[in-house]
């Protein structure tokens, strides 16, 4: 029973943000995700001990096409953070936020870390890739993050307080991938 927790969790989500907001796609992208992360789960039941992590990898491979995908071609909304930030700065709750909401600030206070592993697309493509773990990162430059998530979070800020740009005669509603 616990294998098909996260498949009702995206049905769940999918039903209250579709009669919330009323975006179709939110019917296609939180099943996919709950019901992938399901199969990932059952299948990290059955594997064998050494093939555990497949499980997790299959998850994740299956999510990201309906992250880099189906949102960009049917949403046409940015979910990076700076796209979050400027559209928040004037009120404009849209699906770039409830993606953050959900994906980087909910998911992770309620799974951990473990979210990101089983439902990240980045995680996906760097899981998948043949790259060899040498070590740990240095402190130093772990600290990098902090430098990357300030200038993320200030430019909207400087940009629409600063410089004045107009978010909703020249951001949103624009077709990024037109």
């Amino acid at each position: 029973m616990a294998i098909l927790i996260p498949g009702i969790i995206g049905i769940v989500l999918a039903l209250g943000l579709y009669y919330g907001i009323g975006w179709w796609g939110f019917l296609i992208i939180f099943p996919w995700i709950g019901i992938s992360i399901s199969l990932g789960v059952y299948l990290r039941r059955i594997l064998p001990q050494e093939k555990k992590n497949l499980g997790r990898k299959v998850s994740i491979l299956l999510i990201m096409p309906i992250l880099l995908l189906f949102v960009p071609i049917f949403n046409n909304e940015n979910f990076q953070l700076e796209g979050v930030v400027l559209i928040i700065l004037i009120g404009f709750f849209s699906k770039g936020f409830i993606h953050y909401a959900i994906a980087k600030l909910f998911g992770p206070l309620i799974w951990g870390r473990g979210f990101c592993g089983w439902a990240c697309w980045t995680a996906a493509i760097l899981d998948w890739l043949p790259i060899q773990k040498e070590g740990n990162i240095s402190p130093k430059l772990k600290d990098f993050r902090y430098l990357a998530l300030s200038i993320s979070v200030l430019l909207p800020v400087i940009l629409v307080f600063a410089i004045n740009y107009d978010v909703r005669a020249n951001y949103i509603h624009k077709a990024e991938l037109g």
